[in-house]
């Protein structure tokens, strides 16, 4: 089986437990009032809520569970904070109260893993006027947890994550943009390039990224095929699997999306990530494609709720999932509002498909036939190089993976959101020649799938006996998203189904770590001098 992890699933969009998600999704989610309890509830944040660990995610994430102390940091200043943190040991929890602070810098070393709390958003309020480094190593990662930061420069790259672990987190928190001047900033950043020594697997939860004044870039990936360290072939398919940066049950409520370039996540140089049960309001989805460093290898987005009002750059919601061509993408179960109803809300580009002088792609040339990068399949005059090196649709090695899409609607009607191949450069070759349906990829059949095109849902028995697959080439074939096993299927040959797909372990186990279970007082607690 392809895909399919090992660990149980509960797909749902709730933000405290692993209640499944009925298919068709119910009315009260797709209404104002559920946005405004959702972006209530993820601020309802107290250091005394994000503490408990259980031993499955503490094994999980590598954390010592034995006798690790609480250290208390005198107050809420870097010097303080950096104090505390320089005295802890491997799995301390170091504590900073309340107060309102700047930080221009501050470290959470390697070698040891730090819990860095705060006592919750509009408690322990701190404004960042420079980088907040938290730098992993194998089995040592971190989490910080309990605050309110406000942006308080631009060009900001505000906590950055680098290293090489599992484990490490980032939620229960608040961030906060108010002042337009301070443009260009990324709140979150995932960084294996910068130091270049491996991958850092990351869980991103349960905090509200929020602008009174425009949009910001809340999450950015840079995967470990970036210039400084040469360039790579992906690494083997991550789907379904640990080996991602999780996104979850985040609110993300942008005022006005003045910067189109930067959406909530974005992600290059051969990144993986898994965005869910978030919402968004005013800004999109995005990862690069090939032409950015060998792209994104692997995205799965499905479960979340996407706004588009007067104020975002196309009140019809285009471009609410902007994929701009790379890699394996599994798109299901989001849930669309915009004020009017366009035809590009999941848009997908390829920049390799156009001359790549009015495309602006630099690293490989146009795939026309003339690439040895590239499959280049005959006749030439039919396929213009097909498969295209790393192009949509594809994993490692090239290998055939097709793009899945499966109940993906707007949220007042139930019509379908369908896969929009986006094409602002035409000529011959151009995206359509490159990325075809039923061969590339598989869209939702919402009523009447028999199997033969497309995606359909339903029970597993349900599940029609006969089915088309890609005759061409392994690794294709109509797609089934079984609802009660929470399994994608796919057509492998004719009337032959094999299990596919299957999402990781929703919520994530780290969670688990410390969510919402109260705090006993500590019985080790101790200041920092």
């Amino acid at each position: 089986m392809e895909h399919l992890s090992s660990h149980s699933v509960a797909i749902g969009n709730s933000s405290s437990g692993s209640r499944s998600r009925p298919h068709g999704f119910e009315q009260a989610t797709k209404s104002e009032d559920f946005l405004t309890a959702k972006i209530a509830m993820s601020n309802m944040v107290g250091w005394k809520h994000v503490v408990i660990g259980l031993a499955a995610a503490i094994s999980f994430a590598g954390w010592p569970s034995a006798h690790a102390a609480t250290i208390g940091a005198t107050n809420c200043s870097a010097s303080a904070v950096s104090a505390a943190i320089a005295s802890a040991n491997n799995g301390d929890t170091v504590t900073v109260p309340a107060g309102n602070c700047t930080w221009n810098s501050l470290s959470l070393p390697t070698g040891k893993s730090i819990n860095l709390l705060g006592a919750g958003a509009g408690i322990t309020n701190i404004t960042v006027t420079g980088a907040i480094a938290a730098t992993c190593s194998s089995g040592f990662p971190h989490r910080i947890s309990g605050f309110r930061f406000t942006i308080g420069a631009g060009g900001l790259q505000m906590v950055n994550m680098r290293g090489n672990c599992s484990g490490m987190r980032f939620d229960h928190n608040e961030v906060l943009h108010t002042n337009a001047s301070f443009s260009g900033t990324d709140a979150v950043v995932v960084n294996d390039c910068n130091l270049g020594t491996g991958r850092v697997y990351a869980l991103i939860d349960h905090n509200t990224f929020r602008s009174t004044v425009g949009n910001f870039r809340a999450v950015l990936m840079i995967g470990p095929t970036c210039p400084e360290f040469g360039k790579r072939e992906w690494q083997s398919s991550t789907m379904g699997t640990a080996n991602n940066v999780f996104i979850e049950d985040n609110v993300f409520d942008f005022y006005q999306n003045t910067d189109q370039g930067s959406g909530v996540v974005d992600a290059n140089y051969a990144s993986t990530f898994v965005f869910r049960n978030n919402t968004v309001i005013n800004s999109s989805i995005k990862a690069h494609g090939v032409c950015n460093a060998e792209g994104t290898p692997s995205k799965e987005i499905y479960n979340n709720t996407l706004v588009a009002n007067s104020r975002y750059t196309w009140p019809d919601g285009t471009r609410l999932i902007h994929d701009q061509g790379s890699g394996e993408l599994m798109v299901f179960g989001n849930r669309f509002t915009a004020v009017t109803k366009g035809g590009a809300a999941i848009s997908l580009l390829h920049y390799r498909s156009a001359d790549p002088g009015v495309a602006g792609c630099t690293l490989l040339p146009r795939c026309n036939g003339n690439s040895a990068a590239d499959g280049n399949w005959l006749p030439a005059t039919s396929f213009y190089g097909y498969p295209c090196y790393h192009q949509p649709g594809r994993k490692s090695m090239n290998a055939l993976s097709p793009i899945y899409l499966w109940d993906n609607q707007w949220a007042d009607t139930g019509g379908v959101v369908p896969l929009n191949l986006n094409d602002p450069w035409g000529g011959t070759p151009n995206i359509r020649t490159h990325v075809v349906a039923n061969r590339d990829f598989y869209d939702y059949v919402k009523t009447g799938f028999d199997g033969t095109v497309g995606t359909g849902v339903g029970t597993l028995a349900n599940r029609p006996a006969t089915c088309t697959t890609n005759s061409n080439e392994a690794g294709g074939g109509a797609g089934y998203w079984a609802t009660d096993n929470q399994t994608l299927y796919r057509c492998s040959a004719t009337n032959t189904w094999v299990a596919h797909y299957r999402p990781y372990t929703y919520p994530h186990p780290l969670t688990l770590a410390g969510g919402t279970t109260p705090l006993s007082a500590p019985g080790n607690l101790r200041l920092s001098p």
